[in-house]
This record gives C-alpha cells, structure tokens and sequence, in this order.
C-alpha cells in the first residue's frame, strides 16, 4: 500500500534540531501516500487526522509551517498542495549538504523523533569506518551500506557539538530510540580489577580520570568501573544520492 522511501539526513536533523519531527512526518506521509498534489478534504484529509490522531486545527497548523518553509505550496483557486521533491527541498534549504540517505517506511513516520535520532546517530557510526577505512587507502565508494554488525563508541560531547541540543535532551532522544529498538546499546563502562575502594590513590595517578569511576554491579558482585562512552548498533540502511 505504501512505498519505502529513502530520505535524505538533514531532512531528519531539522526534525529533531528544530523540534519538527511532527510537521516532517505529516509532509513524508504525503510524499509516501500521494502523487505530490493532493486536495486535503474528504476521504484523504479524514485519513490523515485518524493516521495521525490530530485535530483540524493542528493539521492546518503543521501545514502552515510547511508552507512557511517552502516545502509544500498551496494553490489556492484549485484547493491543492503541492509536495516539493527534495531536489527542491536542498535548493531552499543552504544549509543541507550531506548527500547520505535513509531507508524509510511508514511506521517510521510515527516514531519520526527516535527514528531520525538513530539515523543520525548510525551516520556518525559508519564515519568511523569510513575513516579507518580511508586510512588504510581501501576504496570506500558504496552505494548502500549495510546494517552496522559491531559496537561503537559515540560519546555525548559529540552528539551535543553534533545535534546542538542541551544533554538533558540528547540522553532523553537516546533512551527514546533504545526503546523503540532503532538502536542497540552497550554501557561504556570498563572494569577495574587492581583497585577495590582506594579512589583517591588511583586518582593521584591518573588524574585525567576526575569523576569517571562508578561502582557497578557484575557477575562476580561490586566492582569499581571506568566510565567511556556508550557503544552502539543502529539498524538502518543508507545509500548516497544526489540532490542537487
């Protein structure tokens, strides 16, 4: 009934920077569900407020933003919105740049916030590979990428420097995509075994690790931890397209 779509990843970081997620899911779904024109009454506007459980006012709502954006127009004397490609989308918007694309479908949509945190947050994974792979001098020209199958560290600085949100909100969007199961994730937290309670004497020795040690619970009782950052699986697919 609906088709899969790939969307390109700065749509999906103004979902989240731009705390849109909302009005973005309504203009994908018209992009999945429609031919790019569509007279919202009827069957297909009763369609949308019962997809997206919303009332008239607020449809019109997300609406308005959009048109505000550019990202859809509205002729008037015929009662139609027009979808615009993302061709166009990339045109209007100066600062979209990156050509990497994401798998989508429609259930998707209604999860749009942790989906598009788990896009972004697989993007920055594969970039490690990318980089170990370039420094190797292997080719890394491929046009879709597979799931990523091994755990990786993202530390929340570079999430913070990366999305430009505060880090109440990052570890929120975090837990939220691990509940959805967009991501997977692994605690960054590395055991010590030649130190029981003596913090202070460790930390004479290794003072670049003020406030790092936690005690965790293993297999074997209590232990004192190293915190690192959390390593992470993200489940989606991507592939390079052009836009402009």
């Amino acid at each position: 009934m609906f088709n899969l779509r790939w969307v390109p990843l700065p749509v999906l970081q103004k979902a989240i920077t731009e705390k849109a997620h909302r009005e973005i899911a309504l203009f994908l779904f018209l992009k999945m569900t429609t031919s790019g024109r569509v007279k919202l009454e009827g069957r297909k506007k009763k369609e949308v407020l019962q997809v997206f459980g919303i009332s008239n006012s607020t449809l019109y709502r997300y609406l308005s933003k959009l048109l505000e954006w550019d990202w859809m127009g509205y002729d008037k004397s015929m009662q139609v919105y027009y979808i615009r490609g993302f061709k166009r989308i990339y045109e209007i918007e100066d600062e979209f740049i990156s050509k990497t694309a994401v798998r989508i479908c429609i259930d998707d949509l209604f999860n749009l916030q942790a989906f598009s945190f788990s896009a972004w947050l697989g993007y920055l994974l594969r970039g490690q590979s990318r980089g170990k792979r370039r420094g190797a001098g292997q080719n890394t020209r491929c046009s879709q990428q597979s799931p990523a199958s091994v755990f990786k560290p993202v530390a929340l600085s570079v999430m913070k420097l990366f999305f430009n949100l505060s880090k109440d909100t990052l570890i929120k969007l975090k837990k939220h995509s691990i509940r959805k199961g967009y991501i997977k994730r692994e605690r960054g937290y590395q055991e010590l075994y030649d130190i029981s309670d003596h913090t202070y004497e460790y930390y004479r020795s290794y003072p670049e690790h003020w406030g790092r040690l936690r005690r965790i619970m293993t297999e074997t009782g209590w232990a004192i931890a190293l915190t690192a950052p959390d390593r992470f699986i993200d489940y989606n697919r991507y592939k390079r397209k052009r836009y402009r």
